[in-house]
C-alpha cells in the first residue's frame, strides 16, 4: 500500500471523527426545539432542558467518543502499518525470490557451460585416447608379426646352429681320431727310425775297416 492511500484513509478518517464530534456537540451548541405542546397546555420534558442537563456526563460520552475516535485512528495507523510493513516483506521477499532466481539461473548457466566444457574436453581426449589406442595397437600388431618372424628365424637359425655343431662335433672325433691314429703311426715310425739309427751307430762304432783304410793314408802323409 502507498503512502497517498495511507493519507486519504486517514483524511477520510478524519471527516468521518469530525461528523462524529458534530453529531455529539454539547447541548448548548445544539439548536433547541421548541417542547411540543400537549393538551391542557402542557408541555413534554425536553431532553436539553437544564434541569435534565448533566454535564459530566456529556463531558464523559465527549471523552469516550473522542477516545474511540482516536483508537480507530490509532486501529487504522496500527493497520496501515502492518499493511506496509506485510507489503514490505511482501516485495523483499519477491526481490529475494528474484534475487535467488538469478542466482540460480546464473549459476545453472555456468554449471551448464562448465559441464559442456568438460564433456566437450572428455570427448576430445577420449578421441585422443581412442587415436592413441589405435596407434599402439597397430604397432604391437607390427611388433608381433616382426616378432614372430625373428624367433621363427631364430630357432630356425638355432636348428641349424645345432646342426652344424652336431657335425662339427662329429668331425671333431672323426679328426682327432685320424690324428691320433697318424700320431701313433708317427711315434712308431720315429721309434722304429731311433732302433734303426741306434743299429747303425752301434754299427759303425763296431767297424773298424775305415781305420785300416785312414792309416795308410796318414802313414803316406807323414
Amino acid at each position: 500500500m502507498s503512502d497517498s492511500d495511507g493519507l486519504s484513509m486517514s483524511e477520510t478518517s478524519v471527516s468521518e471523527s469530525e461528523e462524529e464530534k458534530a453529531k455529539r456537540k454539547p447541548p448548548s451548541l445544539q439548536k433547541r426545539r421548541k417542547p411540543k405542546q400537549l393538551r391542557g397546555g402542557s408541555t413534554a420534558d425536553d431532553p436539553f432542558d437544564d434541569a435534565a442537563f448533566k454535564p459530566s456526563d456529556t463531558m464523559a460520552e465527549e471523552m469516550n467518543a473522542m477516545k474511540q475516535v482516536f483508537l480507530r485512528m490509532s486501529e487504522k495507523k496500527v493497520q496501515q502499518k502492518e499493511e506496509k510493513k506485510a507489503e514490505c516483506k511482501r516485495l523483499y521477499k519477491e526481490a529475494f525470490r528474484s534475487d535467488v532466481e538469478q542466482i540460480f539461473k546464473r549459476a545453472n548457466r555456468t554449471r551448464i557451460k562448465t559441464m559442456e566444457q568438460v564433456s566437450h574436453q572428455i570427448d576430445s581426449l577420449k578421441v585422443e585416447l581412442q587415436a592413441s589406442s589405435d596407434q599402439l595397437r597397430s604397432a604391437h600388431i607390427a611388433y608381433k608379426k616382426k616378432f614372430d618372424a625373428e624367433l621363427a628365424h631364430a630357432e630356425s637359425q638355432t636348428l641349424e646352429l645345432r646342426s652344424i655343431l652336431k657335425n662339427i662335433d662329429a668331425e671333431y672325433i672323426k679328426t682327432k681320431k685320424g690324428v691320433d691314429e697318424e700320431f701313433e703311426q708317427v711315434n712308431a715310425e720315429m721309434e722304429e727310425s731311433v732302433q734303426t739309427f741306434h743299429t747303425q751307430l752301434t754299427d759303425v762304432w763296431s767297424d773298424k775297416s775305415f781305420i785300416k783304410v785312414f792309416r795308410p793314408q796318414v802313414d803316406r802323409l807323414l
